[in-house]
């Protein structure tokens, strides 16, 4: 990686997995999940009891959307459907983006 990103880059992870207090909520808005590497370090921070993921986008792809839905510390909101902590239902708010 070439700067500024490498920095970018370890500032996130440390945010999320390395500072001796992590953050303990991400909100994403507008990522598609479609980045392994950025994915891998948001499930590890998964893996903490205290770390919760919002995710506000218009859409998911199929495989994003059944990757995070499930998970009990996630909140999803698309267009046409939510879930929270893992209970899946249809969208509640009509997004104009």
């Amino acid at each position: 990686m070439w700067p500024p990103y490498s920095a970018l880059w370890s500032a996130f992870r440390g945010c999320l997995i390395q500072n001796t207090t992590p953050f303990n909520r991400l909100v994403c808005i507008g990522y598609g999940f479609s980045d392994e590497h950025v994915n891998a370090v948001i499930e590890t921070a998964l893996a903490r009891s205290d770390f919760t993921l919002l995710i506000f986008t218009r859409s998911l792809s199929e495989e994003a959307w059944k990757r995070w839905s499930a998970k009990k510390q996630v909140v999803v909101v698309t267009q046409e459907r939510c879930a929270v902590k893992g209970e899946i239902s249809s969208a509640i708010l009509s997004l104009e983006l």
